[in-house]
């Protein structure tokens, strides 16, 4: 069967010599998803255009592994939102699955189809200052005006929407992967495990920006790990960063980091120059927003709602709160530990849903906090092969905790910190491309529950 192309192939001789059945049976899968209507069976059919001209981009070697991997996950993520969507929401105005930010997408979405398409834009980015996320709403506007659904199935096409950007994270993952192993099959492995095992999935299935940012994050560690100096990659730096910028503006600052890192790390006669002309475009982009006080702003006013949502899905005697006073720099150090681990005990908001099927649609999210641990405590059981993979991609590797540590001063929230997951998932697959191993995961239950004894004692 693998000689027919049907099955991935362990070896690194994954060709992508035309279509096997299966994979058309999957792509007509994937479009009868989307028949509700006309768009959706449309919007099935651009996806998966879209996706063939992304896979033959890349080198033959890699093609095979990654349609299937965006396939699989694409239609994983789709049948989980259609599911969550008939069985949770019935006003889409009030109801929510993955996080009431939803409504003000959905809100915004809804403000804007009243505008011609030219009128979205404008005023999206005409109002940027009083707006977090321009680039997001007229992305979601331009969209619901073209379908122009109810909101009922409006939000469900752009919630799909946003699926189609999550699926392609693993698939992301699966590319660094292969820079450490030649058996892609291992990579394959580690890629499944990613997209279904992390908080990926989960944010991957509502109407949710950070799988945006996740997505170029995820791209822009692919590019500054890897080897080679082009125009082209500074170019494709930039653009991913603006585009963060227009999505989450902390996020878009935080990414001139990878360019001065990128800058940094490569060699050739263009080093100088690209280096003076990111700190142009740094220049540049400050004076353009108003300067260092917007930022301070923008970061102050983030901080705060941050915190005051901390406050609010945690009581006085939580653990999180407990951590908040400890003396500075120990209690953004813990706290960025305890975001590691998050949600911690991983049933702590599964069992606050009001009923069982709600209950059963964040298990996701709880398997996450256990994945999660497993891996960082590969991380640390393994220190010395840590090191070393820190020895190797320390620009990258330094800017991942970095940015932990940062988010964490305001909110340890997976949702956050996933952008830079992937650099931390590379060093545990540095370390054993064996994504499960019987030692490390009887270690694992035991330490967690001697966490899960400190905490009820402390608590």
């Amino acid at each position: 069967m693998s000689q027919l192309g049907i099955y991935p192939s362990a070896g690194c001789k994954n060709k992508f010599n035309g279509f096997p059945v299966f994979l058309i049976v999957l792509l007509f899968g994937l479009i009868s998803v989307f028949s509700f209507s006309w768009w959706f069976f449309t919007g099935g059919l651009i996806y998966s255009l879209f996706l063939v001209v992304i896979t033959f981009c890349l080198p033959s070697k890699f093609r095979l592994h990654f349609f299937y991997i965006i396939t699989f996950f694409f239609v994983l993520y789709s049948i989980i939102i259609l599911l969550s969507h008939f069985l949770l929401i019935q006003d889409p105005f009030l109801d929510t699955y993955v996080d009431v930010d939803e409504h003000t997408f959905l809100g915004s979405a809804f403000d804007l189809k009243k505008y011609h398409y030219s009128g979205i834009w404008i005023t999206v980015f005409s109002d940027f200052k009083n707006s977090g996320f321009p680039l997001f709403a007229a992305i979601n506007g331009t969209i619901y005006k073209t379908i122009d659904l109810s909101p009922y199935w409006g939000v469900l096409f752009l919630k799909l929407n946003v699926a189609f950007v999550g699926c392609f994270v693993p698939g992301v993952v699966y590319l660094l992967c292969c820079r450490l192993s030649e058996n892609y099959g291992k990579s394959f492995t580690a890629s499944i495990a990613y997209g279904t095992l992390s908080v990926v999935l989960f944010y991957s299935v509502g109407l949710m920006r950070d799988i945006h940012i996740a997505l170029i994050y995820a791209i822009g560690i692919y590019i500054i790990t890897g080897n080679g100096v082009s125009i082209k990659k500074y170019i494709i730096l930039m653009i991913l960063g603006v585009a963060a910028y227009f999505i989450r503006i902390e996020n878009g600052l935080f990414f001139l980091a990878f360019i001065a890192a990128w800058s940094i790390q490569s060699g050739g006669k263009y080093k100088i120059a690209m280096i003076f002309f990111a700190i142009l475009c740094l220049a540049y982009l400050i004076y353009w927003i108003g300067g260092i006080s917007t930022i301070i702003d923008t970061a102050t006013a983030t901080a705060d709602i941050y915190q005051g949502r901390a406050g609010v899905y945690a009581n006085t005697g939580s653990l999180g709160m407990k951590l908040n006073k400890l003396p500075i720099p120990f209690n953004y150090l813990a706290k960025s530990a305890f975001g590691q681990i998050d949600p911690f005990p991983f049933w702590a908001r599964m069992v606050k849903q009001q009923t069982v099927v709600r209950k059963l649609f964040f298990v996701p999210e709880a398997v996450a906090g256990l994945f999660w641990f497993y891996v960082w405590l590969r991380l640390l059981f393994n220190f010395r092969r840590t090191i070393a993979f820190f020895a190797r991609y320390k620009y990258a590797f330094g800017l991942a905790l970095l940015y932990i540590i940062m988010v964490s001063v305001g909110q340890a929230n997976p949702r956050r910190l996933m952008a830079v997951y992937p650099m931390i998932y590379l060093c545990f697959f540095y370390i054993d491309n064996r994504v499960f191993r019987l030692k490390e995961i009887l270690y694992a239950i035991g330490l967690y529950v001697l966490l899960l004894a400190v905490y009820f004692v402390i608590k």
